[in-house]
């Protein structure tokens, strides 16, 4: 892995990452934390492809292709990480304020666990029998909720700490656990004033852990499809590493898709369903669909699932607009009478 490029290019690597956490942590994160989502995955976007630019001058006109390539593979792949993630913040109900910061934590977390599948151990877990088909189901579940799910609920109907396993996870704590968020601040740990300053872990805490270990699972057939495709692992891991800095606001421009396009949760489902059946069917044959293919795939499912939106909800506001002109015309108008005898109503037959 380290050897896959000299260290002048790992420093070049190094110098962009720290680049990437002062933004994270001064410009871009607060434009986040204020809310301008857009503008700031922007800034993510001219920062990955200031790097391409490097690779493009350094290495060859193949390698920043290469490059480029592998941060559009990583930013679709991605897609199943993001809605998965939505699933689980509305089953933890993580309020809006604190998932900028735990998102945050997932990416450069993220990094580090690609980081550790690229030196080998991608292989070693895919090479587990039963792992494929246990996340392929998964996927398909979480398709089949997003279906059902239902569009004014907001994962109001499921309650996660009546879960067999949160309600073990909380007798094994005791009352060092709070089911709850610290409504004045965003810490992992709440000092109970009342309890002699104990300090108990909050809510944001299984949360952050269950957000990570399902990005963990997620990333293995990512890792794997990136090896297959690009052989050099300084590329394929780069490219993913300027991918998943953007996380936090790639979620929150997803979820702002959701809320405004009324056909796009369809289209999620589906690419959740297309992911779970492709890993499933790719482990039960021994071949797997080219990366590029399963990429261009999901982009045809959410674009697709985004031109119905438009024009049922084009017509649905047209229908209504007709309607309301019908409702006002001359001929429809209801006249004017003076209430009399005849406009009390009948009295009701006891």
């Amino acid at each position: 892995f380290l050897l896959s490029a000299n260290l002048f290019y790992w420093c070049v690597f190094g110098a962009f990452a720290v680049t990437a956490l002062v933004l994270r942590f001064w410009l871009l994160g607060q434009l986040t934390l204020a809310g301008h989502y857009l503008t700031a995955l922007a800034g993510w976007i001219c920062l990955a492809m200031l790097y391409m630019a490097a690779v493009w001058t350094s290495l060859g006109q193949e390698a920043g292709r290469n490059w480029l390539a592998g941060w559009v593979l990583e930013m679709t792949f991605m897609i199943e990480n993001l809605f998965v993630f939505g699933m689980l913040v509305r089953a933890f109900r993580l309020p809006e304020r604190l998932t900028p910061k735990t998102l945050t934590i997932v990416a450069w977390a993220q990094i580090l666990f690609m980081m550790v599948f690229f030196m080998g151990m991608a292989a070693w877990l895919r090479s587990l029998w039963f792992l494929p088909y246990l996340l392929g189901a998964w996927l398909m579940v979480c398709g089949i909720w997003t279906l059902l799910e239902r569009e004014d609920s907001h994962g109001e109907d499921f309650d996660i700490m009546e879960t067999p396993v949160a309600r073990k996870f909380k007798d094994c704590l005791g009352d060092r656990f709070l089911p709850g968020y610290d409504n004045d601040s965003d810490s992992f740990f709440i000092e109970d004033k009342a309890q002699d300053s104990r300090l108990k872990m909050s809510l944001l805490v299984p949360a952050l852990c269950v957000l990570l270990l399902a990005d963990f699972l997620l990333e293995i057939d990512a890792v794997l499809a990136k090896i297959s495709e690009f052989p050099n692992a300084y590329i394929a891991f780069s490219s993913s590493a300027f991918a998943a800095v953007a996380i936090p606001e790639m979620f929150f421009v997803a979820q702002g898709l959701v809320h405004h396009f009324s056909l796009f949760k369809y289209g999620i489902a589906m690419v959740l369903m297309f992911f779970g059946g492709e890993m499933i069917v790719s482990s039960t044959f021994g071949k797997d669909m080219p990366p590029l293919t399963a990429c261009g795939w999901v982009v045809g499912i959410l674009v697709l699932s985004l031109a119905a939106s438009v024009v049922r909800d084009g017509l649905s506001v047209g229908a209504r607009s007709t309607s309301g002109r019908l409702d006002d015309s001359p001929g429809n108008e209801t006249p004017s009478r003076t209430p009399g005898r005849d406009d009390r109503l009948p009295a009701r037959p006891a």
